[in-house]
């Protein structure tokens, strides 16, 4: 498939980029800076230099594609998935993948995770921004899935990931981002959580 990745230079985003193209999917990687801060070359990716809020023709560069992954941070997330479901409207391109905090999966059927007395600030203030992201993308007409992941650790994937739909998972405060790589390449290819918030932990 053709991926058009963003958020590839961050810690999530180099785990993403490596699985895909290890799977051999063909990747445009949309990078800030140079290039060379992906410290990776592969006949299958292609760098396209730019800032995501900055870039003026976004759609014509998602054309052809057959899917948008996301790995953007806390900060840039809101503004940068409503730009993206823009241009993939107008690119054509249908199927959207991103990685979230847990704090926006279900606590129980009425509250959010980040909604519960007691979630500490720091998590509820990175949180909004994928709240945010969210909402716009239950809007969109766009096929997403969302994997929400508790804390990061920079690990291969440990072969014992779970994921609940809507929920988190019993389970660890730290899952690797392997897994999470693992878990958006599989989703990529079996489409099981369309339209859909992912619990994921070991």
């Amino acid at each position: 498939m053709r991926i058009f990745l963003v958020g590839a230079t961050g810690r999530a985003g180099k785990w993403i980029l490596r699985e895909a193209l290890a799977r051999g999917h063909q990747v445009t990687a949309l990078v800030r800076g140079q290039s060379d801060r992906l410290g990776l070359s592969h006949r299958f990716l292609q760098i396209i230099l730019g800032d995501l809020i900055e870039v003026d023709d976004l759609a014509n560069s998602l054309s052809g594609h057959d899917a948008i992954l996301s790995a953007l941070s806390s900060a840039s997330v809101e503004a940068g998935t409503h730009k993206l479901i823009m241009a993939a409207g107008s690119a054509g391109v249908t199927r959207f993948l991103g990685i979230a905090g847990g704090g926006i999966l279900q606590l129980d059927e009425d509250l959010l995770r980040r909604d519960r007395p007691g979630y500490p600030k720091f998590f509820l203030k990175t949180s909004e921004g994928h709240l945010h992201a969210w909402n716009k993308l239950e809007a969109s007409s766009l096929d997403w899935t969302l994997v929400c992941t508790p804390d990061l650790s920079d690990a291969p994937a440990s072969g014992r990931a779970k994921c609940r739909e809507d929920y988190m998972p019993e389970g660890s405060n730290v899952v690797p981002i392997g897994d999470v790589a693992e878990f958006l390449m599989n989703e990529l290819e079996a489409r099981r959580f369309v339209r859909k918030r992912v619990g994921l932990t070991i």
